[in-house]
C-alpha cells in the first residue's frame, strides 16, 4: 500500500470514528396518532439499522439494485425499481404512485441516512419532531443564492433552469441539507399535482447519475415542499 493510499485510509478511518449516531431513544413512533411511511431509497447501503430499531413496518424499501438479494422481515413493502435518476427519482416515484393514499407524515431517506443525518432515528422514532410541516433532517443546512450552491457551483446553471420551468418568478435562493433526508405532512406533498411531480421526474428518468438529481437536492425543502413558491403547474 502506497504512503498516499495509507494516509487516505487513516483519515478516513478517522472520519468514520468522529461519526457519534443518536439512537433515537425511545421508540414513540406510534403513539402520535399519525400515520407514518419510511420510504427508503436503497441500492448496496448496508440496511441492518431498520430492523436493529424495529422500524420495518413502517419501511417502504425501494431496491435500485437488481442483483441485490433482499429479505422481508416484515418491511410495509419492498418495491424494486431501475437505477435512474438517485435518491430523487425514488421519492418522486413514491409521491404518483401514492398521491391518494400517502401517510400524514412521510419520512424520505438515503440507504445509509447517517453521514448526514446523525439524529435521524431520532426523527423516526418521534415523527411528531420538526418545526413546519417540511423538516429537513439534516444535521446542517447550507444556504444558495441565485441557484449558486457553494458547495457545487457547476451545477447552478441545471438548478436555474429546473425552477425557472417549475416556479413562478423564483428568486434563486435555496436552503437545503446534505443528503435529501426529509419529513414531509401529506397536505404540503398534496399543495403541488400529480402534473408538477410528473414533470420533476423527467428531469431525473433518463440516467443512472444525472446532474439533474443533484439539483433536486438542493431543491425539496425550500422549493418543491415550499406552496409559498408558486408554480405554473395545475
Amino acid at each position: 500500500m502506497g504512503r498516499l493510499q495509507r494516509a487516505r485510509q487513516l483519515l478516513a478511518q478517522q472520519h468514520m470514528k468522529k461519526i457519534v449516531i443518536d439512537d433515537g431513544g425511545i421508540d414513540n413512533i406510534d403513539k402520535t396518532g399519525l400515520s407514518i411511511d419510511i420510504v427508503v431509497a436503497v441500492y448496496n447501503e448496508n440496511i441492518d439499522w431498520i430492523v436493529s430499531h424495529n422500524l420495518q413496518r413502517h419501511v417502504i424499501l425501494y431496491v435500485k439494485n437488481s442483483s441485490r438479494e433482499i429479505h422481508d422481515v416484515g418491511y410495509k413493502k419492498i418495491v424494486r425499481l431501475s437505477n435512474v435518476g438517485r435518491e430523487g427519482h425514488t421519492y418522486l416515484y413514491h409521491i404518483l404512485e401514492n398521491y391518494d393514499s400517502l401517510a400524514e407524515v412521510t419520512f424520505f431517506l438515503q440507504g445509509d441516512p447517517f453521514d448526514h443525518g446523525k439524529r435521524t432515528l431520532r426523527y423516526l422514532k418521534n415523527p411528531a419532531m420538526g418545526a413546519g410541516e417540511t423538516s429537513c433532517i439534516a444535521d446542517r443546512q447550507v444556504d444558495c443564492h441565485n441557484f449558486i450552491c457553494p458547495l457545487h457551483p457547476e451545477i447552478a446553471p441545471i438548478t436555474k433552469k429546473i425552477c425557472q420551468e417549475m416556479f413562478i418568478d423564483h428568486d434563486g435562493y435555496n436552503r437545503y441539507g446534505p443528503g435529501a433526508l426529509l419529513r414531509v405532512t401529506r397536505d404540503i406533498i398534496q399543495c403541488r399535482s400529480t402534473s408538477f411531480y410528473q414533470r420533476l421526474i423527467q428531469f431525473l428518468d433518463h440516467n443512472i447519475n444525472p446532474i439533474e438529481g443533484f439539483s433536486m437536492e438542493r431543491l425539496w425543502s425550500s422549493s418543491v415542499f415550499n406552496p409559498r413558491i408558486l408554480t405554473p403547474f395545475l
